[in-house]
């Protein structure tokens, strides 16, 4: 088909020796810009991660990677002034057991001032919390929803423990101190990490007055998001192994800066205290 230049008009060019589909590029921008601008950060959270990370490399001081096993539980807090609702999270307090979670991660530090760094790089990380329901009557365990009274054998109850956990990636942005020595130096550490949950589950296991017990995942009651963001703060000691090697040892806690779930009367927040392990080497302190 010809247009009345006298050219093709089939919807492509030639430019610069390349056939272009115009149809094609056209349905491709159309289908970038209908997505929203948190969809397209979700689809290329991991990439920026590991771009950042790598890239990091070539202005990095030094290297390291780090282990941080960890004690998680949750925090509620109420939002609002409703009937019930201190009674509710004074409950919902109680309920609570903690879990062993951890966090690991490669690091690259910057100096940018005197014993001064900056921190980077990528983890992941395992926390979450345990809500184990005992000594409640059946009657109490239906009302809440824990036990629908049209299944059978469910009235031999005597013990129901919520199992939640949730996986993240994230990239710590740290601001690092580290004392002047040879062989030991004093060092904290404070900072945020944005993270992109990549996994979560809940399961609720049954406890029966037989000794058996029954699990099933379960779906939370409200979706946690997909990104959040923790706050941490360490201190502790760095021993020098070497010229260029280095153990950092600091206890650590960790506070979710953005609620994992944001009620409208009370929110809940994960919040864990662990041990961070550190091993540095081609150290090039000053």
């Amino acid at each position: 088909m010809k247009s009345s230049t006298g050219k093709d008009d089939d919807n492509t060019q030639l430019l610069a020796g390349k056939h272009i589909d115009i149809d094609w590029y056209m349905a491709s921008f159309v289908s970038w810009a209908s997505i929203s601008p948190i969809e397209a950060l979700k689809k290329h959270f991991l990439l920026f991660a590991l771009v950042s990370f790598f890239s990091s490399n070539l202005l990095a001081q030094n290297f390291g990677i780090g282990f941080s096993p960890e004690i998680s539980y949750r925090n509620v807090v109420k939002t609002d002034f409703v009937e019930g609702i201190d009674e509710f999270v004074e409950r919902s307090n109680e309920l609570d057991e903690s879990i062993f979670g951890y966090t690991a991660g490669a690091f690259f530090t910057k100096s940018f001032g005197r014993n001064l760094y900056f921190e980077t790089g990528i983890t992941y990380s395992q926390d979450g919390y345990n809500s184990v329901y005992r000594d409640y009557t059946y009657d109490f365990l239906v009302d809440q929803g824990l036990i629908n009274s049209d299944d059978p054998g469910f009235d031999a109850t005597t013990e129901i423990e919520i199992q939640n956990r949730f996986n993240a990636v994230g990239i710590p942005l740290n601001i690092v101190y580290i004392s002047s020595g040879d062989k030991a130096r004093f060092t904290w550490s404070l900072g945020i990490t944005p993270e992109y949950l990549v996994g979560t589950s809940s399961e609720r296991i049954y406890r029966f007055e037989t000794g058996n017990e029954e699990s099933f995942d379960v779906d939370f009651a409200t979706d946690p998001p997909d990104f959040t963001l923790t706050a941490s703060l360490s201190a502790g000691v760095e021993l020098a192994l070497d010229r260029t090697s280095a153990i950092r040892i600091e206890p650590i806690v960790r506070y979710g800066a953005l609620p994992m779930f944001d009620e409208a009367t009370y929110e809940v927040s994960l919040f864990s205290y662990g041990l961070s392990l550190k091993y540095f080497f081609d150290l090039n302190l000053p």
